[in-house]
């Protein structure tokens, strides 16, 4: 089975200067930012953990 592209791009570093040069819509070209290579980890995650203080990802 072929993995989503988007983790592809993730895991070779290339996410973000394909969606800058070949994102069709250009508010997405633009706005797209370094912190959007992770999604944000659910506050309900980081509250479920008492053993372990998880941090938020950069950025959000």
């Amino acid at each position: 089975m072929e993995e989503p592209r988007r983790r592809t791009l993730v895991r070779m570093s290339n996410l973000m200067e394909r969606v800058r040069k070949y994102n069709v819509r250009e508010d997405s070209r633009t706005s797209i930012q370094d912190k959007h290579l992770f999604f944000p980890i659910p506050q309900s995650a980081i509250d479920a953990n008492f053993s372990v203080q998880l941090e938020q990802n950069p950025g959000y």
